[in-house]
């Protein structure tokens, strides 16, 4: 992720998909704690490897009303540590 850009301190729920639509998916519940114009910080015990696709998936509520908004996009895994990792998003 580039450390440049400025982010913002979350602590919300989202489904990351790794190596999604293929035989090696795997499903993950975790808490993002950053997120910036480049992509996403996760803190988590598991151990996704850089250069692993990902799809991230969350759900927001927004409006008086409190809608549900559902956001879906493609990543790669860029950093991995013990302690988290970080996905880039994937531009079309």
């Amino acid at each position: 992720m580039d450390r440049m850009s400025k982010c913002l301190h979350l602590d919300y729920p989202v489904i990351v998909l790794a190596h999604p639509g293929t035989l090696r998916e795997k499903t993950f519940l975790i808490r993002v704690a950053d997120i910036s114009s480049s992509g996403l910080w996760f803190r988590s015990d598991a151990n996704l490897t850089q250069g692993t696709p990902t799809q991230v998936v969350f759900q927001l509520r927004h409006g008086p009303e409190k809608r549900t908004l559902k956001v879906k996009f493609a990543g790669r895994v860029v950093r991995s540590d013990p302690g988290g990792f970080s996905i880039a998003f994937e531009h079309p």
